[in-house]
């Protein structure tokens, strides 16, 4: 009975003298109970007893899960973008796949993929990075495709018909070009792309400097790997 309670002494002393690491469990512990808030309220706090630069910068990682959790994207990026000064290769690959997926969560998909090459660099090794990729260049094939599936399809009269029209539209423009003589052609200027378009290219050159192996394109992948990677 002595020794039961000397340990449970014991135990209570050593949390009262590394207040560090209680403070991260006890955020550990509101994170796995959707307590998101909690748990950030609770890493902050051990954030004033880290024992080191590095181990502040490894709970930027936790406080950024509980960021990312709570909608807040931004401020999730910032956390996991400290938390790859830790210098630790497992740690810095994770935060550059959540960093990737809060990117993915405001719908800014070039920052994404980037991120997600970035977790390749590492480790090209990388499965869930490799699957974020392959996701979401099979998501902007499939709006290509219904681009082109959008477009109404016309009969052989309506082109007839169309092409009357063209006709004498043309005709009747080359009659007022003649009489005031050459005028200059409007051109409609191209459309350019949307912000949200992922630029294919840029992001291919991306994926070729990998120097390991390259990450293969599949179409068909399976949904995006939402689920953000948790140190400890």
């Amino acid at each position: 009975m002595k020794k039961v309670l000397l340990y449970c002494v014991l135990v209570c002393f050593c949390a009262f003298l590394d207040p560090y690491a209680d403070a991260v469990n006890k955020g550990n512990a509101e994170y796995s109970s959707g307590k998101f808030e909690e748990a950030l309220e609770s890493y902050s706090a051990g954030d004033r007893y880290a024992p080191s630069e590095k181990e502040r910068d490894r709970l930027a990682f936790n406080q950024g899960t509980a960021l990312y959790k709570a909608g807040k994207y931004d401020e999730s990026i910032t956390r996991f973008e400290r938390s790859i000064k830790s210098g630790d290769n497992d740690l810095q690959k994770k935060a550059f796949f959540n960093i990737g997926n809060a990117y993915a969560a405001k719908g800014e998909y070039e920052h994404a993929l980037e991120a997600y090459v970035n977790a390749l660099k590492i480790d090209p090794e990388y499965t869930k990075a490799k699957k974020n990729i392959e996701y979401i260049f099979s998501e902007q094939e499939k709006k290509e495709d219904q681009k082109e599936e959008e477009r109404p399809s016309e009969s052989k009269e309506d082109n007839k018909e169309q092409g009357k029209n063209r006709q004498q539209q043309q005709n009747g423009q080359q009659q007022q070009n003649d009489g005031r003589g050459e005028s200059s052609q409007n051109q409609q200027p191209q459309q350019s792309q949307s912000q949200e378009q992922i630029d294919m290219a840029q992001v291919m050159n991306l994926l070729n400097s990998l120097k390991q192996k390259s990450v293969e394109r599949r179409k068909g992948a399976s949904n995006m790997e939402r689920r953000l990677e948790k140190e400890w």
